[in-house]
């Protein structure tokens, strides 16, 4: 952001913290989605705010841009860990809960770890711009999977009759 956008330290750290405002706020929202309609809406929906957050990032030239995009990005960022943590919730044995939700933050931690490395290499061989894309297309490929594979049967199958 000092880099490409020729921002100081505090729009910086602006920046952050609306971006961890929005996801306080945004995770309210996908609580009361999840509840409400279903966890995959809010999981899908939350890939996609985030994508076009991302999306407006990339495009951004000044610090209103960039602050806009780290709102929305923000938003999407805060939909997902609610409905994640309600689908566990629902499909994991009360029992078990606290190692599902511990086996999810520490798979989460542990397939994240290569990815500064691979995002500093796309930068510095392809561009800044690259390893955002890429985040981008996960975003993308995300919204098919939750909307398909991320249902509980038995609640879908109660609200049909």
């Amino acid at each position: 952001m000092k880099d490409i956008g020729g921002m100081n330290i505090e729009q910086i750290g602006l920046l952050n913290a609306s971006w961890g405002a929005a996801v306080i706020v945004a995770g309210f929202g996908a609580g009361w989605l999840a509840d409400h309609t279903s966890e995959r809406l809010a999981i899908a929906g939350g890939f996609l705010i985030e994508g076009l957050g991302l999306v407006l990032l990339i495009q951004a030239r000044g610090f209103g841009g960039f602050f806009i995009a780290m709102l929305i990005f923000g938003f999407g960022s805060g939909s997902l860990m609610p409905a994640y943590q309600s689908l566990i919730s629902k499909v994991v044995p009360e029992d078990k809960r606290g190692l599902a939700f511990g086996l999810f933050g520490t798979s989460l931690g542990l397939l994240s770890l290569p990815f500064p490395w691979i995002g500093a290499q796309l930068w510095e061989r392809f561009g800044p711009q690259t390893p955002f894309w890429f985040t981008v297309l996960a975003c993308a490929i995300s919204i098919p999977i939750a909307w398909l594979k991320f249902r509980h049967p038995k609640v879908e199958a109660q609200a049909g009759e």
